[in-house]
């Protein structure tokens, strides 16, 4: 299968920074699943996301080394999508402000990344309401932007996240602030995306929730990013140091039986 995205000796460094933030990356991520991003503070995780996003050389500046294809095709440095039909990529990033404010309604907001791809009003529209629906959020459609709470902004930067068809999509924090049945929703979104065949990264620090989900991970240990294939709480011993979740930590300090471990996993992706 060829990889969504394929890091070739790729590196990176901030114009504003003298040590480089990736350096040397070559990893390959096939598209069909979800692949978790786990790795300790300062490791370079949200600087890998912003590459797969396509946003450094672009939106933040700095020197681009080695090369990144997406959807099959690389440019040496920087990125190069062929594709015609679906985006290259689709992100939502936690810590900033998840609305633009350059519209007046959440259904308006949503849908607002389709609006340079040429995606007619009604159609537009139609999208929005769907993910809305998907998240649970389709209350909100109608709300002014500037009346929601931190939990529901979220959840609609999320959804103008989803609303593209996207080869990849990268999803930086989004459980967060979310309660059980948004969380799930969200979970629920992202699987229905693998299954379509696409690429959906996810950067989350709570490892057990990282682990459930994943049908891969990206782990950074021993000074390179790698790629785990069908991680499990097998491997907690291996990356319990590299998050910060009690149930990893649980898991790690007393080598929990497989078949303990297997239920608590099933029991998480039941609920789902």
């Amino acid at each position: 299968m060829n990889p969504a995205l394929r890091f070739i000796d790729y590196g990176f460094t901030y114009s504003s920074g003298d040590a480089p933030a990736l350096d040397h990356v070559n990893l390959d991520l096939v598209p069909g699943r979800i692949t978790s991003v786990i790795a300790a503070q300062g490791a370079g995780k949200t600087t890998l996301l912003r590459a797969a996003a396509g946003l450094l050389g672009e939106i933040y500046q700095g020197e681009v080394r080695g090369s990144l294809q997406n959807g099959g095709v690389a440019d040496a440095p920087g990125v190069t999508s062929i594709q015609s039909g679906p985006a290259a990529c689709a992100a939502f990033f936690d810590g900033y402000v998840q609305v633009t404010l350059a519209v007046e309604t959440v259904r308006e907001e949503i849908g607002l990344p389709l609006f340079a791809s040429g995606v007619t009003g009604a159609a537009r529209d139609e999208r929005a309401i769907a993910v809305a629906r998907e998240l649970g959020i389709e209350h909100l459609l109608d709300r002014q932007v500037t009346e929601l709470s931190g939990g529901e902004e979220k959840l609609v930067g999320i959804a103008a996240a989803l609303v593209p068809d996207a080869l990849t999509y990268v999803l930086d924090e989004p459980f967060e602030q979310l309660d059980v049945s948004h969380l799930a929703a969200v979970i629920r979104a992202a699987k229905r995306r693998a299954r379509a065949g696409r690429l959906v990264l996810v950067a989350t620090g709570a490892l057990d929730i990282a682990l459930n989900i994943a049908d891969a991970a990206i782990v950074f240990e021993n000074g390179r990013w790698t790629v785990i294939e069908s991680p499990s709480y097998a491997a907690a011993a291996r990356i319990a140091s590299l998050g910060d979740s009690p149930v990893m930590r649980f898991l790690a300090e007393h080598r929990a039986p497989p078949d303990g471990v297997r239920r608590f996993r099933d029991a998480v992706q039941r609920a789902s």
